[in-house]
């Protein structure tokens, strides 16, 4: 995944504009801005720190995310199964 991706990703879910990200890193806006359109690279101390940004901000979600799915998808197929079941019972 690239930088730009996970910056989407996390001001996708955070809310955050690249200025809160940039404070937060201890960068001005226009590094975050060419980090952003792909036209420069983090050096490796701001890459670990987006990492984790990224992996603490983006990652529970998609697990919580993917844990709820799992429970919708689960009562989608019950209220199925119920209702093959009351069609079957029908004559």
């Amino acid at each position: 995944m690239t930088y730009k991706e996970k910056f989407d990703r996390v001001m996708g879910v955070s809310g955050w504009n690249r200025g809160k990200i940039a404070r937060l890193l201890g960068v001005n806006y226009f590094t975050v801005r060419r980090w952003t359109k792909t036209k420069a690279k983090p050096r490796s101390a701001y890459a670990e720190k987006i990492d984790l940004m990224y992996d603490g901000i983006v990652k529970p979600l998609e697990c919580e995310i993917d844990r709820l799915s799992d429970i919708v998808e689960k009562r989608i197929l019950k209220e199925q199964i119920k209702d093959l079941k009351k069609d079957d019972c029908e004559v």
